[in-house]
């Protein structure tokens, strides 16, 4: 069974909220070279054999982020807070679900899309854009629990 976490103050439960969203963006600018440095290196020029250890790297690091973001997520799972910082835990915790959903659907185009370039022998296209809700529901929530907090 999981740690339950439990926040000695609402300070620290936003402290730790602003740390998993620097986790994004970070992950956000990894996904980012995968797909703009390691993917076209990977994949070499028009008309040349990509490289498979190349390509295996890539499939590993976009599987790796994948994981990631679902552990990110369970982390709101297993907290333990007060109910009026219920719903800043559950937009938090709900805030990757779009990311993961994008990547499952860009792994089940991968495979018809690559047959479709092999089959017509012509150039092919599939993205992955990975998109974050507002988050203006967020910093409204955050807002709620530092001022209920006199912070």
């Amino acid at each position: 069974m999981a740690k339950r976490t439990r926040f000695p103050s609402a300070g620290a439960l936003v402290s730790w909220c602003a740390e998993k969203m620097d986790q994004i963006e970070q992950l956000l600018k990894a996904t980012d070279r995968i797909f703009e440095v390691a993917l076209p290196d990977a994949l070499g020029p028009p008309g040349v054999p990509g490289d498979p250890e190349k390509l295996v790297y890539v499939a590993e690091r976009l599987g790796e982020i994948y994981l990631t973001l679902i552990r990110w997520s369970a982390d709101f799972l297993n907290l333990l807070v007060e109910e009026e910082q219920r719903s800043l835990v559950e937009l938090m915790g709900r805030f990757v679900d779009n990311m993961i959903k994008e990547i499952e659907t860009f792994s089940d185009d991968l495979e018809p899309a690559i047959a479709r370039v092999l089959a017509t022998r012509t150039p092919g296209r599939i993205d992955l854009v990975l998109t974050t809700p507002d988050v203006g529901p967020l910093n409204e929530e955050v807002r709620k629990i530092l001022g209920r907090s006199g912070l």
